[in-house]
């Protein structure tokens, strides 16, 4: 793969991680996971600035994958970039996603999640996954769009998956 320095962007629960571990195994390149930057023990927000200073020593690294949401983030982890995978799935695939997950990993901490953050699910998580095809989708989209960076979108986790199997 001549690309180096990748970014897997989408809604919770549309296959981010899966696709960044899957996608690592293929390219052997280093695997970065926001979530893991981002929190501390017990969901305890690290604080922007610590965040902000961890991300760049990472965007500054010559090869990577990250994974993540922080669409704040998004324009400042573009710059380093040179593919940009979108999975833009259907919000009932994200909705599936993020409940079997908590299903799946109940009271336990992911691999890709920081260490004493137990996988959980509330409310505000739900409303989060159900309006952000309303209201960060389209933000998100636009910034693709005005970019120059190779990008590709998913619209489905199986398309998805079949593009990694034709990687190996």
């Amino acid at each position: 793969m001549r690309h180096q320095r990748i970014l897997i962007i989408g809604c919770s629960g549309s296959g981010k991680s899966y696709f960044s571990k899957e996608l690592h195994k293929v390219t052997q390149l280093p695997l970065v996971h926001l979530d893991q930057l981002y929190w501390k023990k017990g969901w305890e927000k690290r604080g922007k600035a610590l965040f902000l200073k961890d991300l760049q020593s990472h965007l500054q690294q010559s090869s990577w994958i990250i994974d993540g949401n922080f669409d704040s983030t998004l324009p400042l982890r573009m710059q380093y970039a040179d593919l940009v995978i979108c999975l833009d799935v259907p919000r009932i695939q994200s909705l599936q996603g993020v409940t079997t997950r908590w299903f799946k990993h109940f009271g336990r901490t992911r691999v890709d999640m920081a260490v004493g953050c137990p996988e959980k699910i509330d409310m505000e998580f739900l409303q989060f996954v159900w309006t952000y095809q309303e209201k960060i989708r389209p933000h998100i989209l636009q910034q693709l769009r005005e970019s120059s960076v190779d990008t590709i979108i998913f619209k489905s986790r199986k398309s998805a998956k079949a593009w990694l199997k034709n990687l190996t």
